[in-house]
């Protein structure tokens, strides 16, 4: 229940949804009034506070920063839109105050935490801990820290790493966000009609988010993926992955510093610069992901401009792994497979392919509809490339297709990566990039498939020759 002197009006929540997407205002404002309306007293005591303590002439855009940023499961989905292009530009400047937010957890919060965590090697590596965080996101505090390596001796130099740690109580916030989520799902079902919505399985979309938002606040598990993405991008000079400092907890990640500025800050790059730092960012993050011949790659699972970094030495900076997922061998054949398929027009191919990659139980007639729609609305002078890939697995799911957590994952993350992209170099093309590193790698496998059989798929491109083939036919045909 709500203490009484708190009076929510959702016409005033409603206000908040700029006037170009007014049809959105009734379902924004009953989602926002269920969210309060089922958070603890106390918590909305101090959502209250903070918004009482903003000049009475705060924008409303201002406003709802702060609220999102003191719920850890809307502060992640704020910064999921805040780059999406098609959203309010003004909306959107002020939702990527998310991604990186100035530091205001007081330091008797996280100081303790620190000392506890660190105190046993402190005197071996000689740690001194900054007196201010440098950066705080939606659930972590990243505290600058130097520190010796015993290994070097008495003189040995003093090097600079961070420290992140949990924000105290995010834990449960974050919990207390996301059961309300799961009862607002039920909310949503009950009401889909009302708002005009397709008459989906909210709960379960909700549960797959909630299973990846809850792997944020796992410390060791981001550690893991520390070590496995530093194995991954070795010896690769122009990227950095911040490495592991001897002395983490299970509370506090300790790694190196990385130095610079967000990649879609104007300070990272001269513009005649922009070009070079997009591919990297292409390439990083997507191009050595789709064009992987390992079993299992890791990706960057949350690429907003807060967690990209573009340092002096002209280098990118990919921070924060606690967002991250896999994509398997059978993942990146199946989609080279939708993608091939849409070349050939073919669309008993990437039907099968959209099969392949959803959960057990699909609705097989429904893919087909939609995969036969999205080929109708090619046309000649754009052909289809990863980017129409994507967009039909976005249209499938909202659709009601179930896909596993990680490619919902790897769904999000590349639509993210699209609008940071376009605020690095405006004039650059993700769909370009992407086909380019396609034909390049195809063009290193062609001598190998001379001796390789037809229908083998073992190759970067996860495309065989058999596929090759048939793609020229149709092609032919299509003519």
């Amino acid at each position: 229940m709500i203490p009484g002197a708190f009076q929510i009006d959702p016409q005033e929540l409603a206000a908040v949804v700029p006037d170009c997407y007014a049809e959105f205002r009734p379902i924004v404002a009953d989602g926002l009034t269920f969210f309060l309306r089922h958070l603890s007293p106390l918590r909305l005591a101090e959502i209250f506070q903070a918004q009482a303590d903003l000049p009475a002439d705060a924008e409303l855009p201002r406003r709802l920063v702060l609220f999102l940023h003191a719920c850890p499961a809307l502060h992640k989905i704020g910064q999921v839109v805040a780059r999406n292009r098609h959203f309010d530009p003004e909306l959107r400047r002020h939702l990527q105050e998310l991604e990186s937010r100035e530091p205001h957890t007081p330091p008797e919060q996280w100081r303790p935490i620190l000392e506890r965590e660190l105190g046993p090697a402190a005197e071996e590596y000689r740690i001194r801990v900054g007196e201010r965080p440098l950066a705080e996101a939606s659930v972590a505090v990243v505290v600058p820290l130097t520190w010796s390596d015993p290994a070097d001796g008495a003189d040995a130099p003093r090097r600079h790493g961070v420290a992140k740690l949990l924000k105290p109580g995010v834990v449960g916030r974050l919990d207390e966000d996301l059961n309300i989520l799961g009862r607002l799902a039920a909310y949503l079902e009950e009401r889909w009609a009302a708002y005009g919505l397709p008459p989906l399985d909210y709960r379960e979309i909700l549960n797959d988010v909630a299973d990846l938002l809850t792997n944020e606040v796992q410390v060791r598990q981001e550690q893991a993926h520390l070590r496995l993405a530093g194995r991954q991008f070795a010896g690769q000079s122009d990227v950095q992955v911040p490495g592991l400092l001897p002395f983490c907890t299970g509370a506090v990640t300790t790694m190196e510093r990385a130095y610079g500025f967000r990649v879609t800050d104007p300070q990272a790059r001269r513009p005649w610069q922009r070009p070079a730092l997009f591919y990297s960012t292409v390439r990083a993050l997507l191009s050595q992901v789709l064009f992987s011949r390992d079993e299992s790659v890791l990706f960057h699972g949350d690429p907003h401009a807060g967690n990209l970094m573009a340092t002096p030495d002209g280098r990118l900076a990919i921070l924060d792994w606690s967002l991250a997922g896999e994509l398997t061998a059978d993942d990146r054949v199946r989609m080279s497979q939708i993608f091939v398929g849409g070349l050939a027009r073919d669309a008993a191919r990437v039907s099968a392919a959209v099969a392949g990659l959803a959960r057990d139980g699909a609705d097989e007639g429904l893919i087909r509809r939609h995969v036969a729609a999205a080929l109708a609305g090619v046309r000649w002078y754009q052909p289809p490339g990863p980017s129409w890939a994507i967009g039909l697995l976005d249209a499938l799911a909202g659709a009601g297709v179930h896909f596993p957590p990680r490619l919902l994952l790897f769904r999000k993350a590349f639509l993210i990566l699209q609008g940071v992209l376009s605020d690095v170099c405006p004039f650059g093309s993700l769909e370009a990039a992407l086909t380019a590193a396609a034909l390049a790698h195809l063009a290193w496998e062609w001598p190998v498939r001379w001796y390789k059989p037809l229908d083998d798929r073992d190759y970067a491109t996860h495309v065989s020759s058999a596929d090759l083939i048939r793609l020229a036919l149709r092609a032919w045909c299509l003519v």
